[in-house]
């Protein structure tokens, strides 16, 4: 089978193309990034691989298809944090996205978004998906469910042409993760070692989910149902809406770091808090060092596989957020951002904040996967 191209939206840094990669293979074909910032992150981590800048300018019939399409677009329209003006937000940009997809028709589209998505402007994602002739899943799942220091909840979307046909003759979504992978839940398997009570947990929460079935939440297609099933307001007691509201305690986790923003990273207070457990600690992570949040650094080490960076850095008023502890908690190699010549300290705790966790994407992106078929 040839090696899947990928093509890329509203790229950021790469996390989502990172993602894809991870479950699909393949090699980048292009990506479209207008951040002047971001843009220099690309080039450098992906030489020679053409940026096709404005999405909203582009003509589809002109360039490279690709078997895979991504596309983390902007979130700022839905987000609980701002004024969530939805279809009438100037930063909506998805029907640009829905254009793509419309005329690349490319195998996969793996979406990315903020949970407020699924009450602002959803039903035209799954409509404009659904006349186009694509079948839907979608997910939400937190960074923290992985092993992550931060809770950093996101939708998930994975789309496909709705072709049992082609399905049949093994053309479907499923299709283009490894044989030896297929049929595998999202969860890497590093979850069970680090989190004994993770597996109890999840097979309680799928019970629940059964008795309370909520597909909007959850996810499934054909998209055009769907569409019509997203005009209530879903409700999930099980992942409460960020922003606001208490994040559910998990058992063994401890407290939560703040999740890195777009605008100036880790900021606020803990917003979760919980007990230590059993977890064995590393020996890299020091207890009097991280004080209640020595367990969550001691996750996040064993879901990157390296220690934690320094937190602060000297700065001009006194010790400062280092980028590279947030891009740490982006689960990114050390340095994707940070050693990237020309790009500020402002610009890359913007560039990490607006990004994609890789990890998180995968697990997901394979979980949706499986469900597709």
């Amino acid at each position: 089978m040839p090696t899947p191209r990928i093509g890329s939206l509203c790229t950021g840094y790469g996390g989502l193309d990172l993602a894809a990669q991870a479950v699909f293979g393949g090699r980048p074909a292009w990506h479209a990034e207008t951040d002047p910032d971001a843009s220099r992150v690309l080039a450098h981590r992906f030489p020679g691989v053409a940026n096709l800048g404005d999405i909203t300018a582009a003509d589809w019939s002109a360039v490279p298809p690709v078997d895979v399409l991504t596309a983390g677009y902007p979130c700022q329209p839905e987000s609980l944090a701002g004024k969530r003006k939805g279809t009438a937000d100037e930063r909506w940009i998805w029907p640009a996205v829905a254009r793509a997809v419309r005329v690349l028709r490319p195998r996969v589209v793996l979406l990315e978004n903020v949970p407020g998505h699924l009450t602002s402007g959803f039903r035209d994602v799954l409509g404009d998906l659904a006349a186009g002739g694509f079948d839907a899943e979608w997910l939400v799942l937190a960074a923290s469910e992985l092993g992550a220091a931060h809770q950093r909840r996101r939708l998930f979307i994975l789309a496909w042409p709705a072709d049992p046909e082609g399905e049949r003759r093994g053309q479907g979504p499923l299709s283009l993760v490894p044989q030896g992978e297929r049929g595998q839940p999202g969860h890497p398997p590093r979850e069970a070692a680090a989190d004994p009570d993770a597996g109890r947990r999840r097979a309680h929460e799928q019970d629940d989910a059964e008795r309370q079935p909520d597909p909007v939440r959850r996810g499934h297609g054909p998209a055009a149902d769907a569409a019509r099933v997203g005009e209530r307001e879903p409700s999930d007691p099980h992942h409460p809406e960020p922003g606001g509201r208490e994040a559910r305690a998990l058992p063994g986790r401890g407290g939560l770091l703040p999740t890195p923003r777009a605008s100036d990273g880790v900021k606020g207070g803990p917003n979760q808090r919980g007990s230590a457990g059993d977890l064995a600690l590393p020996a890299a992570v020091q207890p009097a060092r991280w004080g209640k949040y020595a367990p969550v650094i001691a996750r996040h080490e064993h879901l990157t596989g390296r220690a934690a960076p320094e937190p602060t850095e000297p700065g001009p008023n006194g010790p400062r957020l280092a980028p590279r502890f947030t891009e740490w908690l982006m689960a990114l190699p050390d340095g994707w951002v940070t050693a990237v010549p020309g790009v500020s300290r402002a610009a890359q705790l913007r560039i990490l904040g607006n990004g994609v966790i890789p990890p998180q994407g995968e697990a997901a992106a394979r979980e949706l996967a499986r469900r597709a078929t």
